[in-house]
């Protein structure tokens, strides 16, 4: 079995009606990155400049890791996060809650397993696990 030669976890919280100081109180922790709906945000317009946010996000990023380590990425982020389950519970249910994570493959079949405690964490807390895979570069 190999191992993914790169990977990356984002925490990350859309919606309309996302306000990201109250989204870092509920949690505990400071956002990486945060918007609301109808702010500015940098480059990307048709014309490459400002565009506006049609829904608010939060997001908390755990730091690269190298060779991939998935699942200490996924409790890293989690360790930052309350564990208060009630909290979770509560979160306004049209927000979409999700973990994004890449992997950079240095091989061409590649094997990724999370263990059972931590899907069950992503899970009562009603947070999506997407999984974005890279192969390698043909260079």
């Amino acid at each position: 079995m190999t191992h993914q030669s790169e990977s990356t976890a984002t925490f990350r919280i859309f919606g309309e009606s996302l306000v990201p100081s109250d989204i870092s109180a509920l949690l505990g922790v400071a956002a990486t990155d945060s918007y609301k709906k109808g702010d500015a945000l940098p480059g990307r317009g048709k014309d490459g400049g400002p565009r506006i946010a049609k829904r608010g996000m939060w997001r908390i990023e755990a730091e690269r890791s190298e060779p991939a380590d998935l699942d200490s990425q996924i409790c890293a982020i989690l360790g930052q996060l309350t564990a208060d389950l009630a909290i979770w519970t509560n979160l306004d249910p049209t927000f979409e809650l999700d973990i994004f994570c890449g992997f950079f493959m240095s091989e061409g079949n590649e094997v990724v397993a999370l263990p059972p405690a931590t899907l069950g964490a992503l899970a009562e807390r009603r947070i999506e696990l997407v999984l974005d895979i890279y192969q390698p570069s043909s260079d």
